[in-house]
């Protein structure tokens, strides 16, 4: 059986796309450095990765703990929302331990997503 049971990618700004899936492993198995976005034009350590990444209920309509927080126990499957940093990247192929998936945006954020998924801006 798939690991990855669900995948959407959006076009959350110019700069930026907010990836979500579901995947068949707890919350706590989750090595969120390993979500990469391999460039040819830049050495690895350099790699957009999962920034901010966030914990959804099942349905995929609520968070379940605050952003830059885990679940208090483990949760399995995981369905999770992250975003991908991509401005003027030539390659959009996401890695992860579950598999490779092309970054191709599928339409506007879902409306279950926009009240409950947050984003920082860093500096």
């Amino acid at each position: 059986m798939d690991k990855v049971t669900y995948f959407g990618c959006y076009d959350y700004t110019e700069e930026w796309y907010m990836v979500e899936m579901q995947i068949g492993v707890s919350t706590n198995e989750i090595v969120w450095e390993e979500f990469v976005c391999p460039q040819s034009i830049m050495p690895s350590h350099a790699w957009p990765r999962a920034y901010l990444p966030q914990y959804l209920n099942e349905e995929g309509t609520a968070r379940i703990c605050d952003i830059y927080q885990e679940p208090d126990e483990p949760i399995s499957p995981a369905r999770v929302v992250f975003f991908i940093y991509r401005h003027n990247l030539p390659d959009s192929l996401l890695k992860t331990p579950y598999g490779d998936f092309d970054l191709k945006p599928a339409g506007e954020i879902p409306e279950r997503l926009v009240d409950h998924v947050e984003f920082d801006w860093f500096d």
